[in-house]
């Protein structure tokens, strides 16, 4: 008895060998019996409605969508750059690297990598003279020749034995990096334990990896340019932004004073009280006054700023002209219950210099000293004093006043910013007066100190060449 092979699931049979019994297929019926009912079929369903897919996100083609989030492409690029100089390492079998560009003083130094040291820095702006270890002559002439240059043994070839970074070398690789050919700059490559370390099987790799380098170093460069151009235009905006609020302060303050008492006035006279009508015309004169002058100072130092005002080189009394200032802010002074004292003046003080601009120097410090200050002492005193020999005057005031911070010195003589900006400030102030009087005293060829600290006043301290006639 034999068994056949049967596909259809079900178990062989068993046959005889001259009379085989086919196999029936396993969904046939064992009998003739009528099959079995089928169950009733559910209600048809209506097809699910088909949902929208959301499109899949564009990948974007920006530099930033490769670099993960809190990295800046400068990073990615430093460490691309990290890893071609490793790669360079490991290739040439080299103990140090060097990866010199072309800049603006000549070839210098953006990368540097040392085995022993274990030293790798990328992005780097340093002159070759700061690397005492690296053969300037060597460098200078591969970047003249492009031609490669390898010494298999420092020790026989006498081509740059004069230099003495190669001392201590045994093997050296210098090659040109090229780029549409022109010189981007020079790779070196030095090992100190082994000669003929550095064939010319890899040189073309080598080439290839410096290349890499160095456009790495440019991206990475070009990163951080464009990321403090864009700084500067944020800080640029900010300072528009500011100027134009406090402009519009300062404009818009005496206009309202001017419009107010204007109307304060028209009542005045419609009722017959012409006794009110001379402390609301003093008022107007005062805002008018302010309105003058914070435009006459702006376009002074517009003028400045373009390089148009000359000094003038006049016979001035210098003692007069400090009076004449003191006196114009005892009414403030007063107002604020502040003592304004002048020491006594030096006789027959004349000497040659622009009395426009010592005068704006005098009145600014002075009036400055004044506002800042509330029920205390203001201190004006004039001297001649010699500087290297030659006549300057030195104007020294001292205040009892708010003072100020060693952190806002700094930007005390940057133009239309006041160290008080915000809209409740006390003090009024455009920030022109003084930045203009810093630069007239720069003009005249002298300087304005400031020594200050807050709570307990300042001092500002002007001198000024002093020619004598």
């Amino acid at each position: 008895m034999s068994f056949r092979t049967c596909t259809s699931g079900q178990p062989p049979r068993p046959t005889t060998a001259g009379a085989p019994r086919p196999c029936l297929p396993a969904c046939a019926p064992s009998s003739p019996a009528s099959p079995r009912p089928r169950p009733p079929r559910c209600p048809r369903r209506p097809p699910p409605t088909p949902r929208r897919r959301a499109p899949a996100p564009r990948r974007s083609t920006s530099p930033r969508s490769s670099a993960a989030p809190g990295r800046s492409p400068a990073s990615w690029s430093s460490t691309a750059c990290c890893a071609l100089v490793r790669t360079v390492l490991e290739v040439a079998g080299a103990r140090r690297c060097f990866v010199l560009l072309n800049g603006d003083g000549g070839l210098q130094i953006a990368a540097a990598a040392d085995v022993a040291r274990e030293r790798l820095d990328v992005l780097q702006s340093r002159a070759m003279s700061e690397e005492p270890g690296l053969p300037q002559s060597l460098v200078h002439f591969v970047a003249r020749t492009r031609r490669d240059v390898v010494l298999g043994d420092v020790a026989v070839d006498h081509d740059f034995a004069g230099d003495p970074a190669l001392a201590g070398v045994r093997s050296v690789l210098c090659a040109p990096i090229l780029g549409h050919g022109e010189l981007l700059g020079v790779l070196y490559l030095d090992n100190d334990l082994a000669p003929h370390t550095f064939g010319s099987g890899r040189l073309a790799l080598l080439r290839h990896l410096a290349a890499q380098i160095a456009t790495s170093i440019d991206n990475a460069r070009l990163y951080e340019d464009l990321a403090r151009a864009r700084d500067a235009a944020v800080r640029a905006d900010r300072l528009k932004t500011r100027f134009l609020l406090n402009m519009s302060h300062e404009l818009r303050t005496p206009l309202n004073a001017v419009v107010g008492y204007a109307e304060l006035i028209r009542e005045s006279a419609a009722e017959g009280d012409l006794a009110a009508i001379d402390g609301d015309t003093e008022r107007i004169r005062r805002a008018a006054a302010r309105l003058v002058r914070t435009l006459t100072h702006i376009l002074e130092l517009s003028r400045v700023e373009a390089d148009v005002v000359q000094p003038a080189r006049v016979p001035v009394d210098v003692a007069t002209l400090v009076r004449e200032a003191v006196a114009h802010c005892e009414l403030e002074a007063r107002a604020r219950g502040d003592a304004l004292t002048l020491a006594p003046l030096p006789t027959a003080f004349v000497c040659l210099t622009d009395p426009a601009m010592l005068a704006h120097c005098v009145h600014t410090l002075v009036d400055n000293a004044v506002r800042f200050t509330d029920r205390g002492r203001v201190e004006v005193r004039l001297a001649a004093i010699a500087v290297h020999d030659l006549p300057w005057l030195e104007l020294r005031v001292a205040d009892t006043g708010v003072g100020i911070a060693a952190a806002d010195l700094p930007r005390l003589f940057v133009a239309f910013q006041p160290l008080d900006d915000g809209p409740t400030r006390s003090h009024e102030g455009s920030g022109v007066s003084l930045a203009l009087a810093h630069r007239f005293a720069r003009l005249l060829g002298g300087d304005i100190e400031v020594t200050s600290a807050p709570g307990r006043g300042s001092t500002f301290v002007l001198r000024v060449p002093a020619p004598r006639m």
